[in-house]
This record gives structure tokens, sequence and C-alpha cells, in this order.
């Protein structure tokens, strides 16, 4: 069976797929997302399985994407603290 790695970058973002062919088709075994060097997310299998490898690499850098998007939003927008609300 065969197995891979794959490097993207989205800006401050880095991220590393592992992935590999197993009977059923192929999987990612494990993703690190990185920003700025420093790790978010350690070596972490994501569910599901895939044709082709193609298809593994698109489905593991989408994931990494929508993570990147949702981190970005949230630094837009930090959580309110409530301990410091002023009620009158």
């Amino acid at each position: 069976m065969r197995s891979g790695v794959y490097e993207g970058q989205n800006g401050e973002f880095r991220y590393l797929l592992a992935y590999s062919e197993t009977a059923e088709g192929w999987i990612i075994d494990g993703v690190h997302l990185l920003r700025n060097g420093a790790l978010l997310f350690p070596k972490m299998a994501l569910p599901g399985v895939c044709a082709d490898e193609k298809t593994v690499v698109a489905r593991g850098v989408g994931w990494c994407d929508v993570v990147v998007q949702r981190i970005l939003v949230d630094d837009e927008n930090p959580p309110v603290d409530y301990s410091k609300v002023v009620r009158r």
C-alpha cells in the first residue's frame, strides 16, 4: 500500500497531512496544523475514506482551510469577558 505527506500553507498557518492507501481506499492518518510555528493540533486522524490520492489530499486541505477560517473569525470577534461588564 502507498502513503504520502502533503505540506501546505494558508497565510501564517502551515499544515502537514499524512495519508495512506488501505484496502478500503485512501485515509488521512494525521494532520498537524501550525500557526507561526506553534502547533495548534497534534497529529490527529480524520474519519472517512476517499477513492483516490488526489481526493484525500483535497479533503485534508479543505478541513485545514475550514479550521483556519474559523480561527481567523474568532480572532476578529474575541469572546466577551463578562466579569468586566459594568451593571447599572
